[in-house]
């Protein structure tokens, strides 16, 4: 099948479709895999402060788990 950059336009439109009409909670319900970290490693969880508009000790406080 030969790429031009119609099909690419046609096929990502696609699938963009499908990606904003299938509902969040069916994403959410897959789930993530239990991974045990190698000794001497631990788990980290990033969370960004984007579009929060507290102070940064409220953020702090919000995100700790």
């Amino acid at each position: 099948m030969s790429q031009t950059r119609r099909n690419f336009i046609k096929n990502s439109a696609g699938l963009s479709d499908v990606t904003l009409l299938t509902p969040l909670e069916n994403l959410a319900a897959v789930g993530m895999p239990e991974v045990e970290a190698k000794k001497g490693f631990d788990h980290l969880f990033m969370q960004t402060n984007w579009g929060f508009g507290g102070k940064v000790d409220e953020f702090y406080a919000a995100a700790e788990c």
